[in-house]
């Protein structure tokens, strides 16, 4: 998919949605967290802190990327190291949303299920 056909798409459901002053497209940024034997203890932590909206685990050949999406950004990820004890950690990036990001928030977040799959549909 273009960055072009995207915003195209962000465009017209922004138009669609302007009589909501509630609306909301910011999507959360993203923590990616590189362990090292992470224990379901850990993430769970991680999932009690009322600043992480989601968590996604990859596994890796030896290690587990810890995707944590939150509203918040690069500001708790202090907080975040310090929820997982002692889990031995590699890399740890924090990412802005992309134009990708926005578009799969908005449908995510917006309109009855029919009207979200109908838009999905159109992209696609």
């Amino acid at each position: 998919m273009t960055a072009t056909l995207l915003v195209g798409v962000l465009a017209a459901t922004l138009a669609q949605q302007q009589t909501d002053t509630t609306f909301d497209v910011r999507p959360n940024s993203r923590i990616e967290i590189e362990t090292f034997g992470v224990t379901d203890e850990a993430v769970e932590r991680l999932r009690g802190d009322a600043d992480v909206s989601a968590i996604n685990i990859e596994e890796r050949d030896q290690s587990q990327i810890l995707l944590v999406q939150s509203d918040r950004g690069a500001h708790i990820t202090q907080r975040l190291l310090s929820l997982l004890g002692d889990t031995r950690v590699g890399k740890v990036v924090a990412r802005e949303p992309t134009l990708e990001d926005a578009y799969v928030h908005l449908i995510a977040t917006t309109g009855d299920d029919e009207a979200r799959s109908a838009r999905a549909a159109s992209v696609q």
